[in-house]
Order: structure tokens, then C-alpha cells, then sequence
């Protein structure tokens, strides 16, 4: 059972949602700036809130009212901290939280994990969804992470939540009711629209930072493709303010000095170049992930207004200039893309113009897939300038 309700959930009439015992889960950018409360303390008067899952750091467990309440701090990172025993006693779950728009968002897969365990285990759990826009927009890139691809490396498992792609353009509620429909997935699924979401107009996706170093605009921009450098074993300067816009190691500051490559690598002859980007040398030291602590010595990528930019694509060309110098780790590499074709770009096997089709031909099976699940008239769109190589 599916349903896209374009009322609040406050003025939903569902009976479970009167008498039922709810739960919620949540992030911290589950507040409304309009009655300065988050979602457990609006459902909290007058319901049998017995629940809150939370992961983050902005939930505040002991808020006055909810003493009874008890909340549950999820790990992201540990798929078995989510148990079946909190759920028994549960009759509907209310769900709202800022996605990313990419398939590395961990509180996506964790929403993923979700419903497969109430899919297995029987459970006749209404989840609603309290929608939210996606803040990279429509723009799609990237290939899907297939079932295959995972069963055949689940000793390294990749990154990443199962059937989307690098960037997918979806709403949270659209990703839900594809996930749903995926797994025939047999509990209600209730999805309010963003539109009525008050917080919708008075916020913007990342005003309150949905991730400790998600700091705005430019962080959607560059997420997709900088979440694979990560992955690939680089720093994205996580804790500098300047996160997800930057990236590097220790090891890349002998590339920084080589004369051979030039001064400017915003030339288009540089290794890293893009057209959508200028490509500054730097250096930072991130307080956290990979190399916390250490100097580290790369690229601040810096927007070039009105050109397109496809942040996959030109991490697959700094990866494949990496990989050259034997900086990158193979397996966590192949890892991080989820895809055997554009590691072999990455390797040197094949040439650009191959990775470019497979591209072009991945999204626009993605977008074929995605428009029966889609909510709102907004298209899905191809990011169709993929940069120089």
C-alpha cells in the first residue's frame, strides 16, 4: 500500500496516527522554524510517542515533556545497531530527515536497511515520510549500484545504498517509494509532500548542516564525486570548512612540486582540470577521516559559474591520473565506483570516450527506472557536458 498525501501531518486522519504507538526517526534537521520545535516534540502532545531513533549529534535525548520517551542513537556506520526487538512494539513510524541526493548517504541506507527488515520480518509498520527537496537538484550522474556487483565483492563491500546511482535527482519520499517497490515491500508507505512542509519555504536543504561538514551550496554540488575520492582513500578535508571542496594526502605533495605538470592546473592540459571548476593547489589538515591530523597537500575546487559540472566525471579523471602515480588503492577504489567500467577507465583500459557512453547510457536507464517513482512534475536531467579529459 502506497499513498502521496499533500496535507500535513498534522492533519492527517489516520487512526493509527491518533492512537497508535509511534516512533521517529530522525536527524537533527527535523526542526520547524516556525513553532522553533523538532518532529518528536510536535508529536509528542496528545500521541503515544514511545520511541526516537536518531543519527547525528543534534538531538537533544531528555527533552523536557518526553521523559518517557525514550531515545535510541543509531550508528550510521553499524548496519546490526538497527534491531528488530525496538520495533515490535511499534505501530506506525514517522520519518524526516535532509537526504543528500547521492547514494552515499548513510541515513539513506540506513532507511534502506529499514524497510528490509520490516519486509523479512513480517512487520505491518506504517512509515510516513515527511518529504524533503533534494539538494542537488535534479541533475543525475552516475551508473547504479547493482545487486551483482555487491554479491560478487561482499568481502569489500562498496559503498553506498543498493540501486541508486552516484547522484539520483530524487526527492527522499520518491527514493523511499522506489525502495519500497524494490523489495515488494508489503508495510504502508505514506509520503507527504515537501510542499506543505511550512520549514520547506522558510529553509533551505542545508540550513541546518544535514552532516557535520556539509556546509551548503557547493557541498551538493561536489558531494557525489568527492564521497569516491573519499572512499578511494583521500582526505576531503572533513572539519576544515571547506569540506567536500577540497581533497588530498600527504603523498600528493611531490605531485604539487613536479615542474612537469605545471603551475596551472586549471589549465586545460592539466591532469585535473574540468571546465565546470578552477582547480587551486592547497594544502589543509582535516580534523577528521582519513589523515586527521596530518598535512595534506591537493586541490580546492572552486566553482566557474555557468558552466555545467558533472563532480563524477572529473573524479574519475583525477583518479585515473592518481591511479597512474600509484596513489590510489585498487580494491577500495573499485569499491568506492560500484561499477567494473569506470574502474577500468580508472585503470587506463579503456578511453574516455568509452567511459562517456556507458555513462550517458547508465543515466538514462536510471532516469527510465526512476520516473515511475517520481512525485512532483520537476524532470530528471542529465548532466550532459562531462568535461575535457
Amino acid at each position: 500500500m502506497f499513498s502521496f498525501r499533500t496535507t500535513p501531518l498534522a492533519e492527517q486522519q489516520d487512526k493509527i496516527l491518533q492512537s497508535g504507538r509511534l516512533a521517529v526517526f530522525c536527524t537533527q534537521t527535523a526542526w520547524n522554524p516556525q513553532n522553533g520545535r523538532y518532529v518528536y516534540e510536535s508529536l509528542s502532545a496528545g500521541a503515544n510517542l514511545k520511541r526516537v531513533f536518531y543519527v547525528g549529534d543534534g538531538v537533544i535525548p531528555g527533552t523536557p515533556g518526553l521523559e518517557e520517551v525514550e531515545f535510541v542513537k543509531l550508528d550510521a556506520t553499524d548496519p546490526y545497531s538497527l534491531t528488530v526487538e525496538k520495533f515490535r512494539d511499534i505501530d506506525a513510524l514517522i520519518v524526516e530527515f535532509q537526504d543528500l541526493g547521492s547514494r552515499y548517504d548513510v541515513v539513506t541506507s540506513m532507511l534502506f536497511s529499514l524497510f528490509q527488515l520490516f519486509h523479512h520480518e513480517g512487520m505491518d509498520i506504517s512509515v510516513f515520510i515527511l518529504d524533503r527537496e533534494n539538494p542537488t537538484g535534479r541533475g543525475v550522474e552516475g551508473t547504479m549500484l547493482y545487486p551483482d556487483f555487491v554479491t560478487a565483492n561482499y568481502e569489500n563491500e562498496p559503498p553506498g545504498t543498493e540501486g541508486l546511482p552516484h547522484r539520483h535527482g530524487l526527492t527522499l519520499g520518491e527514493v523511499a517509494n522506489l525502495i519500497h517497490s524494490d523489495i515488494d515491500a508489503s508495510f504502508p508507505l505514506h509520503v507527504i509532500s515537501y510542499r506543505v512542509r511550512s520549514a520547506a519555504q522558510l529553509l533551505m536543504p542545508w540550513s541546518i548542516p544535514p552532516e557535520p561538514d556539509y556546509a551548503g551550496l557547493f557541498s551538493s554540488m561536489f558531494y557525489s564525486g568527492m564521497m569516491v575520492l573519499e572512499w578511494a582513500g583521500f582526505s576531503v578535508a572533513r572539519g576544515t570548512g571547506r569540506a567536500f571542496e577540497m581533497f588530498g594526502a600527504p603523498s600528493l605533495g611531490r605531485v604539487l612540486s613536479d615542474a612537469k605538470y605545471g603551475a596551472v592546473w586549471s589549465a586545460s592540459e592539466s591532469p585535473v582540470s574540468d571546465a565546470g571548476v578552477f582547480v587551486r593547489p592547497t594544502s589543509f589538515v582535516p580534523e577528521r577521516g582519513v589523515f586527521a591530523g596530518l598535512d595534506c597537500y591537493g586541490f580546492h575546487l572552486i566553482p566557474n559559474p555557468g558552466n555545467q559540472y558533472h563532480s563524477l566525471a572529473h573524479s574519475l579523471r583525477i583518479l585515473r591520473f592518481l591511479y597512474s602515480l600509484e596513489l590510489c588503492d585498487a580494491v577500495r577504489t573499485e569499491m568506492a565506483l560500484g561499477d567494473s567500467v569506470l574502474f577500468q577507465y580508472v585503470t587506463g583500459d579503456i578511453t574516455w570516450t568509452e567511459v562517456k557512453e556507458h555513462l550517458k547510457l547508465e543515466e538514462q536507464k536510471w532516469i527510465r527506472k526512476a520516473k515511475r517513482y517520481m512525485l512532483y512534475d520537476e524532470p530528471l536531467t542529465r548532466i550532459k557536458t562531462l568535461g575535457r579529459e
